[in-house]
């Protein structure tokens, strides 16, 4: 239905520099210590034509880990099949590893964060604070001369044994590390989600509170929110910390709410006549036939002034308020039932229609002047009108980063 765009951008505002997607931010200081293992070759590539050395260090991590522990670390990227490939006795390799790592291993999800953090630089060479995350990691671990490859520290050992590992790995196109050896126990025993020292946390917390106020405002009452109930949604969370805010983020917090109650009546009112075509089957249905139907009425009642409440909003914070108005401006007038499911439905296809790079199919079908939802789009149970926002606004995000962080 197109209501993505603008959600990403308010989540953007909120909470610049993270993803929905991240949820252990431990992998900061992996990357960091890559970009480490990895500065004097960190723009070859294996033999294979597409392996990175960073991607081969994804490989030596993910393999200490699914090697080292009987338990399956949570929401690290990769792991199910460093998992998989560890069972059938194989060693992780492109062909066995993600389809897309610069996406979808650590570096790919962490990599926005790292850059903002200034960690490493776009090119994942070394950024100005690679250096004092390492350092920190190195104390918090005892692995003192890591960093300058001292001789005679077990640091400096680590580091010279993880750069010969990658060089074969890219060398070989697959991983090469000893899975038995004692460089594979510090790996699993010192990059692993949950085991960050005091001073990487510390660092990590303080990195977080630059560059950005209203985000370092929203961690501080996030904090006070930790103790609570984990599995609060994030609408419930901005419900309990928006009479703390202060008057730029309780805008933001508005808007944001604003738009995700317009969101989720349009996006409910598109899942009922999903819905609607999938009990009618092979009959499907018309404007008039969901004219009547429950949802369509209080939709029909509520959309035109959630789309004032979002568009005022949107303008409060001056946030793209005109192309939400170009887009959705046809839900800003009441409509009957029938003209809104019309509304609704053509509104479908012509955002299906715009998606690069030459358009998609709507989710149904016309034959006859009948609308027959398309096989593995059905909705089979009526949509409800409450319920958390439907994008990812990144609160949970932040709130993960402060969980990892905070001893």
């Amino acid at each position: 239905m197109g209501l993505a765009t603008t959600s990403e951008r308010l989540a953007n505002e909120l909470v610049p520099g993270l993803r929905a997607r991240m949820n252990r931010f431990r992998f900061l200081t992996a990357i960091a210590v890559a970009s480490a293992v990895c500065e004097d070759f960190y723009d070859e590539q294996g033999n294979d034509g597409r392996t990175t050395p960073q991607v081969a260090f994804e490989w030596l991590v993910l393999e200490s880990f699914a090697h080292r522990s009987s338990e399956v670390p949570v929401g690290v990227p990769g792991m199910q099949k460093a998992r998989a490939v560890r069972d059938r006795r194989d060693r992780l390799s492109a062909n066995s590893y993600l389809k897309a790592p610069s996406i979808f291993g650590f570096h790919g999800v962490y990599k926005p964060l790292a850059i903002e953090f200034d960690i490493v630089t776009p090119t994942l060479g070394p950024g100005k604070r690679q250096h004092e995350l390492v350092s920190a990691w190195e104390r918090d671990n005892d692995l003192i001369g890591f960093l300058d490859r001292s001789r005679d520290t077990d640091g400096g050992r680590l580091r010279r044994d993880l750069e010969a590992t990658v060089k074969r790995s890219l060398g070989k196109a697959r991983s090469d590390l000893p899975l038995s050896g004692w460089s594979s126990g510090v790996l699993a025993n010192t990059l692993g989600p949950d085991s960050a020292g005091e001073e990487e946390r510390a660092l990590l917390r303080r990195t977080l509170r630059t560059k950005h106020p209203q985000r370092a405002e929203l961690a501080d009452l996030l904090l006070l929110e930790l103790e609570t109930d984990g599995d609060l949604s994030e609408r419930a969370i901005v419900s309990r910390i928006r009479g703390l805010a202060s008057k730029g983020l309780g805008d933001l917090l508005d808007a944001i709410e604003h738009y995700e109650t317009f969101a989720r009546v349009l996006d409910v009112l598109f899942r009922t006549l999903r819905h609607a075509a999938s009990t009618y089957g092979s009959a499907g249905i018309t404007p008039d036939k969901v004219a009547d139907h429950p949802n369509v009425v209080q939709g029909a009642r509520l959309l035109p002034g959630a789309f004032r409440d979002a568009l005022q909003g949107l303008q409060s914070i001056n946030t793209e308020a005109g192309g939400f108005t170009e887009r959705f401006e046809a839900f800003s007038v009441p409509l009957t039932g029938a003209a809104l499911a019309r509304t609704v439905h053509d509104h479908h296809v012509s955002i299906q229609s715009s998606k690069p790079p030459h358009g998609k199919r709507p989710w149904f079908e016309t034959y006859k002047g009948l609308w027959l939802v398309r096989p593995g789009f059905e909705h089979l149970s009526v949509p409800e009108f409450d319920g958390p926002f439907i994008h990812p606004v990144r609160i949970h995000a932040l709130r993960r980063f402060l969980q990892d962080t905070v001893a």
